[in-house]
Parts: C-alpha cells; structure tokens; sequence
C-alpha cells in the first residue's frame, strides 16, 4: 500500500509545499494510524485532462471526489477495495458509462452527471447483483 507521503504527482508546479506531508494538503484526508489516503476531495480545482492511474497506488481509498472540473476521461479505479464514493460530476467526460471501472463490491455512492457521457449504461442482471452495496448512481 502506498504510504500517503508519498503520494505521486504532485509537486511544486500544483501550488504543493513537498516539505509538508500529504496529510496536510488540501483536499486530501489520511487515516489517521496508517497515514495513507483515504480520501481526495478535489472539487472545482481546475483540475484537466485524465484521471491518472497512478490513483490506483492509493489502496485505501474510500472517496474520491473530483467534480467541478474539466476532466475528459475515466481511468479503470476497479482495483480498489475500498472505494466507495466516486464523484465525478460535472466534467467533460465523453465516453461510454463503464460500470467494469470501478470496484463492484464496494461502491456506494457513483456521480457521472453532467458530462457529456455517450452510449447506454450496460447493467445486466449479472453486473447488478455484483454492485450489491450501490445505492445512488448519477448519470444524467
């Protein structure tokens, strides 16, 4: 698991004080006993282009909230256990909803509205009784 200082993509360039630990950073919350990420709260920051993959590396993730931003595109966040909140409303994403990019047992809470999503959500049976613990998805 990748310990929250060091956190990667971040630096200087991104108004990021590197001498001070991840922890302390805005929009960023640690577990307080592993000092691991556990929650990114970049709302309306500006922020533009991918989701990096590299958000991958943060294993204890729980919420993950960029909305308010001008990201174009999702990126597979499927290999996170912990994840429960996506919140990525908002955006300029374009491509096809992908229900396969997330965690199915652990999401909660999934916001993709107001983007430019294209195509039909696939949710078959199958995919249905796998996100068990889905409770509010936001697509339009």
């Amino acid at each position: 698991q990748l310990n929250a200082n060091n956190l990667l993509g971040w630096d200087s360039a991104n108004n990021v004080n590197t001498s001070t630990s991840v922890c302390q950073w805005q929009g960023v919350r640690c577990d307080i006993r592993s000092n691991e990420v556990v929650e990114l709260r970049l709302r309306d920051m500006s922020l533009e282009g991918s989701l990096p993959t590299e958000l991958n590396l943060l294993t204890s993730l729980r919420v993950l909230d960029m909305g308010l931003n001008l990201i174009k595109e999702q990126t597979d966040l499927s290999s996170l256990p912990d994840l429960r909140r996506v919140i990525l409303d908002h955006n300029q994403i374009s491509n096809n909803p992908d229900l396969g990019l997330y965690p199915s047992e652990s999401l909660h809470e999934l916001r993709l509205n107001d983007n430019a999503l294209t195509g039909q959500l696939n949710f078959s049976a199958a995919a249905q009784k796998q996100f068990i613990n889905l409770k509010r998805l936001y697509l339009q």
